[in-house]
């Protein structure tokens, strides 16, 4: 009986801890996304003015490289399909 009772204490316990655990990272999770998603809106304004930039001047900064403007910028690749879906997750939930 008192063998029933220990496991059933661990059981909670454990079951306990996963939660705080889960709520931690989830926490932690959520503020880097939104960290995320913030410092990807503040790339695409800064996107905007190098592209607004260079349609005042009519020249190309070589700094900026030609596989950034002809896939998207920051939006393109790996980066951005993590943003966006990190994004849709969060709508949806």
């Amino acid at each position: 009986s008192s063998q029933l009772a220990v496991s059933v204490y661990i059981a909670s316990m454990r079951e306990q801890i996963e939660q705080e655990l889960e709520a931690k990272y989830l926490k932690r999770i959520d503020y880097l996304v939104g960290a995320n998603n913030e410092l990807m809106r503040e790339l695409e304004v800064c996107e905007g003015e190098i592209i607004t930039v260079e349609k005042e001047t009519g020249s190309i900064d070589p700094s900026v490289s030609e596989e950034f403007r002809t896939k998207g910028g920051a939006m393109s690749g790996v980066a951005g399909s993590v943003a966006k879906s990190a994004a849709k997750k969060k709508r949806e939930s």
